[in-house]
């Protein structure tokens, strides 16, 4: 009797122990497998040695078997991995309303408003347009008569009453000490040509080079005299080689060139045959209407108050205002590529034409 029962308690302990022993594996293996793989305790690998250990990348299947993650595509240049695709794309740079604005105007004499019209609308760029001062003192006149656009980015075209035109010169670092370049502000090329050396093969090179580049999509050449004029507002001779205009249809990026040396604003119809207008911004200030002057209703896109021209680029278009010392938006107009705005003024027609 007393052997039965030893045997039954016996058998009990056993029982008992290997109950407890498959209750704790399983919850050991439970506790594992909720960790994550930066969890798990690490893996001794030799004496001495601890590494972490590291779950396998998972399979497409739900599997465990360690595989290579995917290599992500190799993009051409000019294309870049898009992460929500994961298809490569072209490189295409943001576009905004306004890319920049910028302002033009010759003929100052000794005018000391237009210069804070020009400013007036924090242009990028300003242009200048020849026959500075006529008084031949280049910093007295820059520093007194400009003084508004001097810490403005600036450059100018020659014009001839400019001299000594190399103390003008030396007034726009942004010329880099010529008067015939190439001065790029986001897609537009604005090119100077030298109306004084009157060579219009001088120009060709420069504006085949703004032509080939494909960042540039409008081209405006300037300078001081003028290729046309206007009639019939004011059809004086023109006394810029005619030659310019054999040179300037060759390039179908040229949107309108800009002039002065006429004391008055006047923007003209394109030529027939090509696409850009030509504009004469000699009002600066050298004109015998002082600031408002301007009496009546003067002729359709014919001004002679004083004043300047504002632009602002918006990528395909070019907005202009013509806008007097006093404010008054005298012309307004806009450009697009193979579109040139109508006026009621007609180019004088010259030789050659």
């Amino acid at each position: 009797m007393k052997s039965s029962f030893l045997i039954l308690v016996v058998g009990l302990i056993v029982i008992s122990y290997y109950l407890s022993f498959d209750y704790i594996i399983q919850n050991q293996s439970t506790t594992a497998a909720q960790l994550q793989p930066s969890q798990l305790p690490p893996v001794t690998s030799g004496e001495g040695s601890n590494k972490s250990a590291t779950a396998p990348f998972p399979s497409e299947n739900g599997g465990g078997e360690e595989q290579t993650p995917p290599t992500p595509p190799q993009c051409p240049t000019g294309q870049h991995l898009d992460q929500t695709t994961q298809q490569c794309v072209p490189n295409i740079p943001p576009q905004t309303d306004t890319s920049f604005h910028f302002t033009a105007a010759g003929d100052f004499r000794d005018n000391t408003n237009t210069d804070e019209n020009m400013a007036s609308n924090n242009p990028e760029i300003v242009l200048i347009l020849g026959d500075f001062s006529y008084n031949g003192n280049a910093a007295q006149w820059w520093s007194k008569n400009m003084d508004a656009l001097n810490n403005l980015n600036i450059i100018g075209a020659i014009g001839n009453h400019d001299d000594p035109n190399e103390d003008f010169l030396n007034l726009w670092p942004l010329n880099k000490g010529k008067w015939e370049f190439i001065y790029k502000v986001e897609n537009v090329a604005f090119v100077a040509f030298d109306t004084e050396n009157n060579d219009p093969s001088t120009i060709d090179p420069l504006l085949a080079q703004a032509q080939a580049d494909s960042t540039v999509e409008h081209i405006i050449p300037f300078a001081h005299k003028t290729l046309f004029t206007p009639t019939p507002g004011n059809p004086l001779k023109p006394d810029a080689d005619k030659g310019y205009f054999d040179v300037f249809k060759k390039y179908d990026k040229i949107r309108m060139i800009l002039g002065g040396h006429n004391h008055f604003y006047a923007r003209m119809n394109a030529v027939s045959g090509t696409d850009f207008v030509y504009v004469t911004v000699g009002n600066g200030g050298a004109n015998p209407h002082q600031d408002s002057g301007e009496t009546g209703s003067p002729p359709k896109q014919y001004v002679r108050s004083n004043g300047a021209l504002h632009c602002d680029v918006n990528n395909e278009t070019i907005s202009c205002k013509m806008i007097s010392n006093e404010g008054k938006v005298w012309d307004e107009f806009t450009i697009t590529p193979g579109n040139p705005p109508k006026s009621q003024q007609d180019p004088a027609q010259a030789p050659k034409i």
